[in-house]
């Protein structure tokens, strides 16, 4: 009987001996072979299910955007591609350009200054002709998710500020972005009502911050608009209004306004010294609030009110000021709360604060 057990044991303890061998081959694996490892990112489809995209990020490097047709399995790659959008006719494929690895580590390398460090750019891409159009120090841009199919595809982008080596005099005194031609681009005139032109700021008044160029875009044609120094924006969901804050170099110009998509038509929905904060859209557009202390821009202590606008309405009107019935004790309006609209555009909520 031992002997029976001894001729088992020799086989397993053998197998055993050599299993370990083959392990103790295997190199280990270094932390230079995480850098390797693609994970996937922004996974998004059109509607129509046929175009899927998504980001294949590295742990180190530059990563890639891939945009798959779903049917036949095409693949088509976009260095540094990611966070892509569909728009809502599946037409185009819209993602941010993230700046090389290599440039970045070289910026940190010399210590530039934010505003001369790389930036992202915009990738536009044609699904059906396969073309892409790329724009340089793109800030930020937006897409109307729900806009309906027979509709013309909006695209709504903000440009960085100009590095400061490129903001000679001459280009302060308008737009910043790329040259434009007269038939591609244009500047949005500003609506009638607003501050006289040529105006200065006070003597001694605080340093600002203008805004920058902001652009909307005609995907089927490529024509776009340009509206200068702007600070914020929002695009309703259907992609009937835009609505944007303006902080320009002369702060009587300084304002929230709404652009109709459709046909340009402008309002000025609160104009003047002060600041203009938080503004919020509804899912459909016809309604827009915000926040500014226009009214009390000239006190020691200025507060903010609530503004609200209604699509069929020519101005913005207060809806909620300092000391309103139903404001807490000791509590006044806050630009740092969050404003938002409900889901059906019934409600609003918005922050207070002491």
């Amino acid at each position: 009987m031992r002997m029976r057990c001894r001729a088992w044991l020799l086989p397993i303890l053998l197998l055993l001996a050599a299993i370990g061998r083959l392990e103790a081959q295997k190199p280990p694996i270094g932390y230079d072979a995480y850098d390797g490892w693609r994970s996937i990112q922004g996974a998004t489809l059109t509607r129509d299910g046929k175009w899927t995209a998504y980001a294949l990020v590295p742990q180190d490097g530059d990563g890639e955007l891939v945009v798959k047709r779903l049917p036949d399995g095409e693949e088509r790659r976009f260095p540094r591609g990611r966070g892509p959008e569909f728009t809502a006719d599946g037409r185009y494929v819209v993602f941010t350009v993230a700046p090389a690895k290599e440039e970045v580590d070289k910026a940190r390398k010399e210590r530039r200054p934010p505003a001369d460090a790389p930036k992202n750019g915009l990738g536009i891409h044609d699904l059906a002709s396969n073309k892409t159009t790329t724009v340089e120090r793109v800030m930020s841009f937006r897409l109307a998710p729900e806009a309906p199919n027979e509709g013309p595809s909006v695209l709504v982008y903000r440009l960085e500020a100009p590095p400061r080596a490129a903001q000679r005099p001459e280009a302060q005194a308008g737009t910043s972005g790329s040259p434009k031609s007269a038939d591609q681009r244009r500047p949005a005139q500003r609506p009638t009502g607003t501050a006289a032109q040529g105006a200065q700021p006070a003597a001694g008044a605080a340093a600002r911050t203008p805004g920058t160029t902001l652009r909307v875009r005609l995907l089927s044609d490529g024509t776009e608009v340009e509206i200068a120094e702007v600070s914020d924006y929002r695009l309703s969901r259907n992609g009937r209004w835009l609505l944007y804050a303006v902080v320009s170099s002369d702060p009587e110009k300084d304002g929230v306004f709404a652009r109709r998509i459709a046909d340009g038509h402008t309002v000025a929905l609160a104009t003047g010294k002060g600041r203009y904060r938080q503004i919020a859209i509804s899912e459909d557009g016809s309604w827009a609030a915000f926040l500014s202390d226009k009214e009390s821009a000239s006190s020691a202590k200025p507060v903010f009110a609530l503004y609200v606008w209604h699509e069929k309405e020519s101005t913005a009107r207060v809806l909620v000021a300092a000391g309103a019935r139903g404001l807490p004790e000791g509590m006044i309006l806050s630009d740092n709360g969050s404003l938002a609209f409900s889901k059906d555009g019934n409600r609003l909520t918005f922050g207070v604060a002491p």
